[in-house]
């Protein structure tokens, strides 16, 4: 966004805004930002936190429970796990 376009939104009405936001949100195809336009809360991990592949493996085994877990999403999770395997050694 250029400096004039900031210029603009600084001086919008909030509703106006609001709108903008939600706009830009919904071009977003990712979860996070279905969440936020449904305003519902939710946690990010960041890959790099000791945590992160248990969470992954337990939204793994939800997910393929409820039939949702694509052979695309088996396919990344696979390859983060080698590449935390080759580091690890």
């Amino acid at each position: 966004m250029d400096a004039e376009t900031l210029k603009g939104v600084k001086d919008m009405p909030r509703e106006a805004l609001v709108s903008c936001v939600i706009g830009a949100l919904d071009t977003l195809d990712c979860r996070a930002g279905k969440l936020l336009i449904e305003k519902k809360p939710f946690i990010v991990v960041a890959d790099d936190e000791p945590y992160f592949l248990r969470v992954y493996s337990m939204v793994r085994e939800t997910e393929q429970e409820k039939g949702t877990w694509t052979p695309e999403c088996e396919d990344a999770y696979q390859l983060e796990w080698t590449k935390r395997v080759r580091k690890q050694a």
